[in-house]
């Protein structure tokens, strides 16, 4: 799944030391931090193409200048500088994530030791000067792609795509569901639902009959980490 994006450093980068003294960040405004409006960092994994990646996602009250995330061993992962107008300006949210290669090309043991468990701190700098600081924890819990059990043919009218419940690898806990099914570039059908969920219903005003719709249904364990299973379905 993919939305409009800019790219994170690739996983195949060479990360750079920071020294611990910049872990408190830019220069303080009053001697205070405030904090980022939201910050994530989670893998998403699709269990159908057996491809993995690292999303990175931070939104901000105050207008940010730039954006640093460190790991736990305080290297730097990724650094954003606004120029120009935009620097003037100043952002506000971001969402991006790593390529995604397979597990062919890049097992998931190398991935876990580029990106290790721990408190990811995320630095910016307002457009005020002042400084933001917020953490994320990242892990390595990655749940099983969800089983789809609904038929290949569905009823436009009546269209219910089923899935089982996620319950692997042991101890995974599963906080949620999200199905998207994407006709194009405007019309995309995308729903977060509970972890007790295990169907929704499409809108028969989305679909057409005499028609292939590709989807995926995604299991988010609870520290956001989520796993694709990609499927299709024919309308009659």
């Amino acid at each position: 799944m993919k939305t409009f994006m800019l790219l994170l450093l690739s996983v195949f980068l060479s990360a750079v030391t920071v020294p611990t003294s910049a872990i408190a960040g830019p220069k303080s405004v009053g001697g205070e931090h405030l904090p980022f409006e939201a910050v994530k960092m989670i893998i998403e994994f699709n269990s159908t193409a057996q491809d993995v990646g690292v999303q990175l996602f931070f939104d901000a009250d105050e207008a940010w200048r730039n954006v640093t995330v460190v790991d736990p061993n305080g290297q730097k992962i990724f650094v954003v500088n606004a120029k120009g107008t935009m620097r003037t300006l100043g952002g506000s949210e971001l969402f991006t994530e790593s390529d995604e290669p397979g597990l062919d090309e890049v097992p998931i043991q190398d991935l876990f030791d580029r990106f290790p468990e721990g408190t990811y701190t995320f630095l910016g700098t307002s457009v005020d000067e002042e400084t933001l600081v917020s953490t994320a924890k990242f892990t390595h819990k990655i749940p099983d792609g969800p089983t789809i059990t609904s038929p290949a043919t569905l009823d436009p009218d009546d269209a219910t795509i089923r899935w089982n419940g996620v319950v692997t690898p042991a101890g995974i806990q599963i906080a949620g569901y999200e199905v998207v099914i994407e006709k194009d570039d405007f019309h995309v059908f995308d729903v977060k639902l509970p972890g007790s969920a295990r169907s929704v219903t499409v809108p028969p005003q989305f679909l057409e009959h005499d028609n292939e719709y590709l989807f995926e249904v995604l299991a988010i364990e609870k520290g956001g980490n989520q796993t694709i299973t990609e499927s299709s379905f024919e309308t009659n």
